[in-house]
């Protein structure tokens, strides 16, 4: 005796558009995570030995604002040191970002260590040149931030051993 394989099994239409809804919540509340998960994704500089991240990565940076840059970077920048006559040509206009307070910094320069720091040179120069002491770190603002954020990474240098 053979078997007929006439027989289907029949799904009720309400089990159907069940597995329909089922799908489509499933799929937006995907996409909803992974909007909110690259939102608050993680900076590229957790710590300041991470900073050598930033010189890997430098193609994700150039010819980009500094506010990108300073985006990624999670450590505290606590001063800078400014190069901003770039009159003769000579030199890029650059800002060198240091993890570290003014003291701590000259403290370290005369004991002959270099504190892990990271030099920005740009492919323009500065429309307001700081005011900034010439060659010396100074505190690092909100406001410094603010006024050199949309200037253009030319590239990025990290030194220094922490």
């Amino acid at each position: 005796m053979e078997l007929k394989r006439t027989q289907q099994i029949i799904v009720p239409n309400y089990k159907k558009s069940y597995m329909k809804n089922i799908l489509k919540r499933l799929s937006c509340l995907f996409v909803l995570w992974s909007t909110i998960s690259s939102c608050y994704s993680q900076q590229l500089v957790q710590t300041k030995t991470d900073a050598k991240k930033l010189e890997v990565n430098e193609s994700r940076f150039i010819g980009k604002p500094l506010k990108e840059l300073l985006k990624e970077i999670k450590p505290k920048i606590k001063s800078a040191i400014g190069n901003p006559t770039n009159v003769n040509r000579e030199v890029n206009t650059s800002i060198t970002f240091y993890f570290e307070d003014k003291a701590s910094f000259i403290e370290r320069d005369k004991k002959g260590e270099k504190p892990i720091h990271i030099e920005v040179v740009f492919k323009q120069n500065f429309d307001n040149p700081p005011t900034r002491e010439l060659g010396k770190p100074s505190k690092w603002t909100k406001e410094d931030e603010e006024a050199y954020g949309n200037m253009i990474i030319g590239y990025i240098r990290v030194r220094g051993l922490d």
